[in-house]
């Protein structure tokens, strides 16, 4: 060790050094005190060292430790190079009732022998007496009985007497959590599977018996980034520099005149459940609500300063409901109409698709749910929160069609291009109207076109309702005999198709108006999985 370190420090050259490293609240037990002032006074050679506080912020000192033991007692607050001085010492002795973590692993990686108390297992958890060295150091003498002091000085005793005790010891300890914890890939791959068998588990619940194969593999971390993103685009949102105002009112645009043509308020007006996503301010949703105490209006945004404000402005209205959309199944009933106005232009790109999912499960059947969308040529949507917070996904007409068909919608109709140069931007927008199958809708109820990149759009009427083919209704009945669905979804990967999402969501319906929730969740999970595969082939097409 480095001798010269501690000079300043007024500690002589060849003393045995022991030390301890924390935060204040952990040195302010007198038992543990009173047991290092016998060991200072026994072992006129050892000097104690406290890294991470000072004396004065440790009451119990002056009542405890005698004037020698004083002299032979020294403090560092709390420091970047706290390693240089473990380094140095001889031996760590771990704080209590509240042991260490990352430093006493520190030490012990650095060779130093060190005496610590085992945790008491059979309390209930306490964060003010706990010890972590049942689990960093090896079951040998040094780790004492749980408050056991007399033990405790034995053995720090016989550590600073015997130097060839001391190296034995400070070896076993070194040995023991390099093994444990010294490989950083094994520790990743241990965690990654802890993450794994925890979707796994998720999937067996809803009826997947064994996704451990090589493709459900990808598919269960895929659902770990898919999380992994929602938690992080959520926290990103909550940033109070964001704008959440919205449009506004959209009545006072000139686009207004497609929402009229899109259906919105006649859709509005028949309504008795009306939910928009990322409402703004709600100065546009005011107006209906204000004229229909009787309908129920659920406003839905990811930002909680923006709900806090929401639920301000209709605490006066009882038939108003604000929720977080902080969850990927959100508490709102079965709904007649949804809207949302630039949210999909505010959503990385797997979690529009969730999102259209979700939207798909609330709608009545029949219902429908009208958003609007923006396209720029040679641009296209990515899971980037810093797009999303910039408002810059875009979707080309034909690629949104495809996202909402695969989720199962069957009648998707575009109204557009919406020409935006009076905004300054050569970006144009789509409105989109995606009906959940249910009833029959008239041809020419909302003049929708169906999409076309070209100005000259034709009208053409809404896809309805179709039968399904021979091979959907094959399928779908060999993956529910299937013994485990996840290897019956991979071995007719290539029958997977948007009907067939359409064909699994409407027995989900089915099961669930019978009242068997459990069998239309685990349809649902199926629905959802197998439109991810197609989404994720349509990728690498694209690529």
């Amino acid at each position: 060790r480095s001798e010269g370190i501690y000079e300043h420090l007024e500690i002589p050259d060849g003393k045995i050094i022991l030390v301890s490293g924390g935060r204040t609240q952990k040195f302010q037990n007198p038992d543990f005190w009173g047991v290092m002032n016998d060991i200072l006074l026994e072992h006129p050679e050892a000097y104690y060292l406290v890294i991470g506080t000072l004396a004065e912020y440790i009451p119990v000192l002056d009542t405890v430790l005698c004037a020698e033991a004083k002299t032979r007692v020294r403090f560092l607050s709390w420091r970047d190079d706290y390693l240089d001085w473990l380094r140095s010492a001889d031996i760590y002795i771990d704080t209590y009732p509240v042991g260490g973590g990352v430093i006493l692993r520190e030490a012990l990686a650095l060779g130093l022998p060190a005496v610590s108390h085992h945790h008491n297992f059979l309390q209930l958890c306490n964060l003010e007496d706990a010890s972590g060295a049942d689990e960093a150091m090896p079951d040998i003498e040094v780790v004492v009985p749980r408050g056991d002091f007399r033990q405790m000085r034995a053995v720090v005793s016989h550590l600073i007497s015997d130097q060839n005790y001391r190296k034995q010891v400070g070896n076993q300890c070194r040995d023991y959590i390099i093994k444990r914890n010294g490989n950083p890939a094994r520790m990743a791959k241990r965690c990654e599977a802890v993450y794994l068998q925890a979707v796994t588990s998720y999937y067996q619940n809803v009826g997947i018996k064994d996704p451990q194969t090589a493709a459900s593999s990808d598919m269960v971390l895929k659902e770990i980034n898919c999380e992994t993103l929602r938690r992080e685009n959520f926290l990103r949102w909550q940033n109070p520099k964001v704008s959440h105002e919205g449009m506004g009112d959209h009545r006072r645009y000139f686009y207004n005149q497609f929402l009229i043509q899109a259906g919105l308020y006649d859709e509005f007006a028949r309504a008795r459940v009306i939910v928009e996503f990322a409402p703004g301010n709600g100065v546009f949703i005011q107006e209906e609500i204000s004229r229909n105490p009787q309908k129920s209006y659920y406003l839905v945004d990811i930002s909680d300063n923006n709900l806090s404000e929401l639920q301000k402005r209709f605490s006066d209205f009882s038939n108003v409901q604000c929720i977080s959309n902080n969850q990927r199944s959100l508490p709102v009933p079965p709904a007649d109409i949804v809207f949302s106005f630039l949210l999909c232009q505010s959503m990385p790109a797997i979690l529009w698709q969730d999102h259209l999912a979700e939207v798909y499960r609330l709608l009545n059947p029949g219902a429908s749910y009208i958003f609007q969308f923006a396209y720029h040529p040679g641009r296209r949507a990515n899971d980037s929160i810093d797009d999303s917070l910039a408002g810059s996904q875009m979707y080309a007409p034909d690629t949104m069609i495809e996202i909402a068909r695969n989720v199962g919608f069957p009648q998707v109709g575009l109204i557009g291009p919406i020409n935006l140069s009076s905004l300054g931007t050569d970006i144009v927008w789509y409105l989109c109207r995606a009906t959940k199958s249910g009833c029959e809708q008239e041809a020419d109820q909302s003049g929708i076109k169906l999409a076309n990149e070209n100005s000259n759009s034709q009208p053409a009427e809404l896809s309805q309702v179709k039968e399904f083919s021979d091979r959907v209704i094959e399928t779908f009945e060999s993956l529910l005999t299937a013994s485990d669905i996840v290897e019956a979804v991979v071995a007719n990967e290539d029958r997977l198709d948007a009907d067939l999402v359409r064909l699994i969501r409407l027995n989900a319906e089915t099961a669930r108006a019978d009242g068997e929730t459990d069998l239309a969740e685990a349809l649902d999970q199926l629905a959802l999985l197998i439109t991810q595969i197609i989404t994720q082939g349509s990728e690498h097409e694209v690529s």
